[in-house]
Protein backbone atom coordinates (compact mmCIF):
# COMPACT_ATOMS: atom_id res chain seq x y z
CA UNK A 1 0.00 0.00 0.00
CA UNK A 2 2.87 2.67 0.24
CA UNK A 3 3.59 2.32 -3.31
CA UNK A 4 0.25 4.05 -4.36
CA UNK A 5 1.02 6.41 -1.70
CA UNK A 6 4.16 7.15 -3.13
CA UNK A 7 3.16 7.78 -6.79
CA UNK A 8 0.16 9.43 -5.34
CA UNK A 9 2.79 12.14 -3.37
CA UNK A 10 4.87 12.61 -6.48
CA UNK A 11 2.30 13.45 -8.46
CA UNK A 12 1.14 16.55 -6.21
CA UNK A 13 4.30 17.17 -5.84
CA UNK A 14 5.09 17.54 -9.81
CA UNK A 15 1.67 19.63 -10.33
CA UNK A 16 2.41 23.53 -11.24
CA UNK A 17 1.30 25.94 -8.56
CA UNK A 18 -0.67 28.71 -9.94
CA UNK A 19 2.27 30.47 -10.54
CA UNK A 20 3.89 28.02 -12.35
CA UNK A 21 1.06 27.92 -14.74
CA UNK A 22 0.82 31.91 -15.16
CA UNK A 23 4.40 32.06 -16.15
CA UNK A 24 4.04 29.77 -18.62
CA UNK A 25 1.15 31.87 -20.21
CA UNK A 26 3.48 34.25 -20.16
CA UNK A 27 6.41 32.87 -21.77
CA UNK A 28 4.72 30.32 -24.32
CA UNK A 29 4.38 30.99 -28.06
CA UNK A 30 1.20 32.90 -29.36
CA UNK A 31 0.49 29.54 -31.22
CA UNK A 32 -0.38 27.71 -27.84
CA UNK A 33 -3.66 29.56 -26.96
CA UNK A 34 -5.43 26.31 -26.32
CA UNK A 35 -3.14 25.07 -24.41
CA UNK A 36 -2.72 28.10 -22.11
CA UNK A 37 -6.70 28.53 -22.39
CA UNK A 38 -6.49 25.34 -20.43
CA UNK A 39 -3.39 26.48 -18.37
CA UNK A 40 -5.86 29.40 -17.25
CA UNK A 41 -8.32 27.05 -16.25
CA UNK A 42 -6.10 24.86 -13.87
CA UNK A 43 -5.35 28.24 -11.58
CA UNK A 44 -7.29 27.87 -8.26
CA UNK A 45 -6.64 31.13 -7.18
CA UNK A 46 -10.00 32.81 -9.08
CA UNK A 47 -7.99 36.48 -9.40
CA UNK A 48 -4.96 35.05 -10.85
CA UNK A 49 -6.80 32.69 -13.44
CA UNK A 50 -8.96 35.76 -14.31
CA UNK A 51 -6.42 37.80 -14.94
CA UNK A 52 -4.60 34.86 -17.06
CA UNK A 53 -7.64 34.71 -19.26
CA UNK A 54 -7.78 38.60 -19.52
CA UNK A 55 -4.04 38.52 -20.43
CA UNK A 56 -4.71 35.82 -23.08
CA UNK A 57 -7.62 37.95 -24.72
CA UNK A 58 -5.33 40.47 -24.72
CA UNK A 59 -2.75 38.56 -26.83
CA UNK A 60 -4.74 37.66 -29.37
CA UNK A 61 -6.48 40.79 -30.20
CA UNK A 62 -5.34 40.87 -33.94
CA UNK A 63 -5.84 36.75 -34.29
CA UNK A 64 -9.33 35.51 -35.42
CA UNK A 65 -9.64 31.80 -34.72
CA UNK A 66 -10.40 29.59 -32.69
CA UNK A 67 -11.86 29.89 -29.84
CA UNK A 68 -14.63 32.40 -29.85
CA UNK A 69 -14.43 35.01 -27.28
CA UNK A 70 -17.24 33.74 -25.73
CA UNK A 71 -15.31 30.11 -24.92
CA UNK A 72 -11.89 31.70 -23.99
CA UNK A 73 -13.58 34.23 -21.51
CA UNK A 74 -15.81 31.23 -20.02
CA UNK A 75 -12.75 30.10 -18.60
CA UNK A 76 -12.50 33.11 -16.37
CA UNK A 77 -14.83 33.22 -13.19
CA UNK A 78 -18.28 34.38 -13.88
CA UNK A 79 -17.76 38.37 -12.96
CA UNK A 80 -15.73 40.97 -13.52
CA UNK A 81 -13.16 38.99 -15.31
CA UNK A 82 -15.46 37.33 -18.04
CA UNK A 83 -16.44 40.91 -18.47
CA UNK A 84 -13.39 42.07 -18.70
CA UNK A 85 -12.66 39.51 -21.11
CA UNK A 86 -15.23 40.06 -23.22
CA UNK A 87 -14.62 43.69 -23.48
CA UNK A 88 -10.94 43.15 -24.49
CA UNK A 89 -12.20 40.62 -27.02
CA UNK A 90 -15.28 43.61 -28.38
CA UNK A 91 -12.31 46.38 -28.55
CA UNK A 92 -10.33 43.64 -30.48
CA UNK A 93 -12.85 43.13 -33.24
CA UNK A 94 -13.57 46.65 -33.80
CA UNK A 95 -9.81 46.99 -34.35
CA UNK A 96 -10.62 43.88 -37.37
CA UNK A 97 -13.41 46.22 -38.52
CA UNK A 98 -15.83 43.91 -36.90
CA UNK A 99 -18.07 46.22 -35.65
CA UNK A 100 -21.38 43.94 -35.37
CA UNK A 101 -19.42 41.37 -33.67
CA UNK A 102 -17.43 44.12 -31.42
CA UNK A 103 -21.23 45.44 -30.68
CA UNK A 104 -22.38 41.64 -29.90
CA UNK A 105 -19.60 41.11 -26.84
CA UNK A 106 -20.17 44.14 -25.76
CA UNK A 107 -23.67 43.45 -24.92
CA UNK A 108 -22.70 40.15 -23.59
CA UNK A 109 -19.88 42.46 -21.09
CA UNK A 110 -21.80 42.79 -17.68
CA UNK A 111 -21.14 45.43 -15.92
CA UNK A 112 -18.96 46.79 -18.32
CA UNK A 113 -21.60 46.66 -21.37
CA UNK A 114 -21.76 50.45 -21.55
CA UNK A 115 -18.16 51.73 -21.11
CA UNK A 116 -17.50 48.79 -23.27
CA UNK A 117 -20.03 50.44 -26.06
CA UNK A 118 -18.42 53.77 -25.55
CA UNK A 119 -15.00 52.28 -26.31
CA UNK A 120 -16.20 51.07 -30.15
CA UNK A 121 -17.22 54.95 -31.10
CA UNK A 122 -15.38 57.13 -29.18
CA UNK A 123 -12.29 56.99 -31.43
CA UNK A 124 -14.55 58.01 -34.52
CA UNK A 125 -16.15 61.08 -32.07
CA UNK A 126 -13.26 62.87 -30.69
CA UNK A 127 -12.34 62.85 -34.35
CA UNK A 128 -14.52 64.44 -35.66
CA UNK A 129 -15.30 66.78 -32.93
CA UNK A 130 -11.41 67.43 -31.81
CA UNK A 131 -9.11 65.94 -34.41
CA UNK A 132 -5.65 65.55 -32.83
CA UNK A 133 -3.28 65.36 -36.09
CA UNK A 134 -0.76 68.06 -36.09
CA UNK A 135 -2.63 71.07 -37.82
CA UNK A 136 -5.84 69.68 -38.24
CA UNK A 137 -8.53 72.30 -38.07
CA UNK A 138 -10.66 72.31 -34.86
CA UNK A 139 -14.55 72.38 -35.97
CA UNK A 140 -16.82 74.40 -34.51
CA UNK A 141 -20.21 71.81 -32.62
CA UNK A 142 -22.12 73.00 -35.67
CA UNK A 143 -19.51 71.97 -38.25
CA UNK A 144 -18.85 68.81 -36.59
CA UNK A 145 -22.56 67.93 -36.10
CA UNK A 146 -23.32 66.24 -39.23
CA UNK A 147 -19.98 64.29 -38.75
CA UNK A 148 -21.70 63.07 -35.10
CA UNK A 149 -25.03 62.22 -36.27
CA UNK A 150 -23.31 59.77 -38.90
CA UNK A 151 -21.40 57.93 -36.56
CA UNK A 152 -24.30 57.73 -34.29
CA UNK A 153 -26.43 56.30 -37.01
CA UNK A 154 -23.50 53.30 -37.65
CA UNK A 155 -23.58 52.03 -33.98
CA UNK A 156 -26.90 53.32 -32.86
CA UNK A 157 -28.71 50.10 -34.75
CA UNK A 158 -26.67 47.87 -32.85
CA UNK A 159 -25.59 49.30 -28.94
CA UNK A 160 -28.97 51.90 -28.70
CA UNK A 161 -30.96 48.75 -27.11
CA UNK A 162 -28.62 47.48 -24.80
CA UNK A 163 -26.51 50.16 -23.56
CA UNK A 164 -26.54 53.50 -22.37
CA UNK A 165 -25.63 54.95 -25.88
CA UNK A 166 -28.50 57.18 -26.56
CA UNK A 167 -27.53 59.32 -23.74
CA UNK A 168 -23.91 59.18 -23.14
CA UNK A 169 -23.20 59.77 -26.88
CA UNK A 170 -23.86 63.45 -27.23
CA UNK A 171 -22.71 63.86 -23.99
CA UNK A 172 -19.11 62.78 -24.95
CA UNK A 173 -19.36 64.52 -28.24
CA UNK A 174 -19.66 67.73 -26.63
CA UNK A 175 -17.72 66.88 -23.57
CA UNK A 176 -14.70 66.11 -25.88
CA UNK A 177 -15.10 69.40 -27.60
CA UNK A 178 -15.16 71.25 -24.60
CA UNK A 179 -12.04 69.44 -23.15
CA UNK A 180 -9.79 70.81 -26.09
CA UNK A 181 -10.25 74.16 -24.83
CA UNK A 182 -8.76 75.68 -21.96
CA UNK A 183 -11.54 77.21 -20.34
CA UNK A 184 -15.53 75.73 -20.80
CA UNK A 185 -17.20 78.41 -22.49
CA UNK A 186 -20.92 77.74 -23.13
CA UNK A 187 -21.43 80.38 -25.65
CA UNK A 188 -19.86 77.66 -27.69
CA UNK A 189 -23.51 76.08 -27.41
CA UNK A 190 -25.51 78.49 -28.42
CA UNK A 191 -27.47 78.27 -31.86
CA UNK A 192 -27.26 74.62 -32.27
CA UNK A 193 -29.97 73.17 -33.67
CA UNK A 194 -33.05 70.99 -32.25
CA UNK A 195 -32.54 70.24 -28.71
CA UNK A 196 -28.97 70.43 -28.91
CA UNK A 197 -28.18 73.51 -27.38
CA UNK A 198 -29.91 71.89 -24.34
CA UNK A 199 -27.69 69.15 -24.48
CA UNK A 200 -24.24 70.52 -25.05
CA UNK A 201 -25.58 72.85 -22.10
CA UNK A 202 -25.96 69.45 -19.86
CA UNK A 203 -23.09 68.66 -20.87
CA UNK A 204 -20.75 71.15 -19.82
CA UNK A 205 -22.68 71.93 -16.38
CA UNK A 206 -21.43 67.75 -15.95
CA UNK A 207 -18.28 68.26 -16.75
CA UNK A 208 -18.13 71.66 -14.36
CA UNK A 209 -19.32 69.31 -12.05
CA UNK A 210 -16.76 66.87 -12.14
CA UNK A 211 -14.20 69.40 -11.68
CA UNK A 212 -15.52 70.95 -8.15
CA UNK A 213 -13.61 67.69 -6.34
CA UNK A 214 -10.95 67.86 -8.19
CA UNK A 215 -9.66 70.90 -9.60
CA UNK A 216 -11.31 73.25 -7.24
CA UNK A 217 -10.30 71.11 -4.15
CA UNK A 218 -6.60 71.06 -4.97
CA UNK A 219 -6.44 74.94 -5.28
CA UNK A 220 -8.40 75.12 -1.55
CA UNK A 221 -10.99 76.36 -2.48
CA UNK A 222 -14.58 74.66 -0.83
CA UNK A 223 -17.34 74.87 -3.33
CA UNK A 224 -19.38 75.66 -0.23
CA UNK A 225 -18.61 78.59 0.31
CA UNK A 226 -19.24 79.76 -3.42
CA UNK A 227 -22.70 81.96 -2.89
CA UNK A 228 -22.23 83.86 -5.61
CA UNK A 229 -21.79 81.19 -8.48
CA UNK A 230 -18.86 80.22 -10.10
CA UNK A 231 -17.49 83.35 -10.78
CA UNK A 232 -15.12 83.62 -7.72
CA UNK A 233 -13.54 80.24 -8.88
CA UNK A 234 -13.63 80.88 -12.55
CA UNK A 235 -9.85 80.43 -13.17
CA UNK A 236 -9.29 77.08 -10.83
CA UNK A 237 -12.94 75.61 -12.19
CA UNK A 238 -11.65 76.42 -15.87
CA UNK A 239 -14.94 77.88 -17.11
CA UNK A 240 -16.25 80.75 -18.17
CA UNK A 241 -19.04 81.91 -15.85
CA UNK A 242 -22.76 81.32 -16.74
CA UNK A 243 -25.71 81.21 -15.44
CA UNK A 244 -26.31 77.50 -16.61
CA UNK A 245 -23.45 76.76 -14.20
CA UNK A 246 -24.26 79.22 -11.54
CA UNK A 247 -27.82 77.15 -11.23
CA UNK A 248 -25.58 73.59 -11.39
CA UNK A 249 -23.18 74.84 -8.24
CA UNK A 250 -26.41 76.02 -6.76
CA UNK A 251 -28.38 72.68 -6.91
CA UNK A 252 -25.01 70.73 -5.64
CA UNK A 253 -24.49 72.94 -2.93
CA UNK A 254 -27.98 72.36 -1.64
CA UNK A 255 -27.55 68.53 -2.24
CA UNK A 256 -24.02 68.79 -0.60
CA UNK A 257 -23.73 71.33 2.01
CA UNK A 258 -24.87 72.11 5.45
CA UNK A 259 -25.21 75.33 6.68
CA UNK A 260 -23.17 76.90 9.61
CA UNK A 261 -25.12 76.73 12.85
CA UNK A 262 -25.52 80.52 14.20
CA UNK A 263 -22.68 82.04 15.26
CA UNK A 264 -20.45 79.22 13.32
CA UNK A 265 -18.71 81.50 11.23
CA UNK A 266 -19.50 82.06 7.40
CA UNK A 267 -18.32 78.98 5.85
CA UNK A 268 -20.41 75.82 4.94
CA UNK A 269 -19.56 72.03 5.16
CA UNK A 270 -19.71 69.51 2.87
CA UNK A 271 -21.22 66.27 2.90
CA UNK A 272 -18.93 63.18 1.55
CA UNK A 273 -19.05 63.41 -1.83
CA UNK A 274 -19.60 60.03 -3.87
CA UNK A 275 -18.37 61.83 -7.03
CA UNK A 276 -19.14 65.13 -7.79
CA UNK A 277 -19.48 64.36 -11.82
CA UNK A 278 -21.57 61.25 -11.56
CA UNK A 279 -21.89 59.84 -15.13
CA UNK A 280 -19.80 62.33 -16.48
CA UNK A 281 -16.74 61.05 -14.86
CA UNK A 282 -17.82 58.25 -15.04
CA UNK A 283 -17.49 58.51 -18.84
CA UNK A 284 -13.91 60.85 -18.58
CA UNK A 285 -13.02 58.17 -16.90
CA UNK A 286 -13.47 54.85 -19.36
CA UNK A 287 -12.50 56.88 -21.98
CA UNK A 288 -8.94 57.30 -20.29
CA UNK A 289 -9.22 54.21 -19.12
CA UNK A 290 -6.49 51.15 -20.56
CA UNK A 291 -8.28 49.83 -23.48
CA UNK A 292 -7.88 51.36 -26.54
Amino acid sequence: MLLPSLLLLGACQDRPTDADLYQQVLTAPAAELGQDQARCGRIDDLDLRGDCVVTLATRRRDADGPPSPELLCATAPVGTWRDECLFVSAEAARKRGQRERAAELCREAGGFKDDCGQHLWQGEVRSAIAPSRRGAPQPTYAEALPVAREIYLRWAPLLEDDTDMSERFWRRFYQNGFERHERLDLSACEGLPDDHETRCQQAAVLLMLTRLDTDLRSSGIDPCTLRQGVGPAAAALRVVPHPALDEALHQWQTERCTEPAAGAGGRGSTEPAAGAGGRGSTEAAAEQGGHE
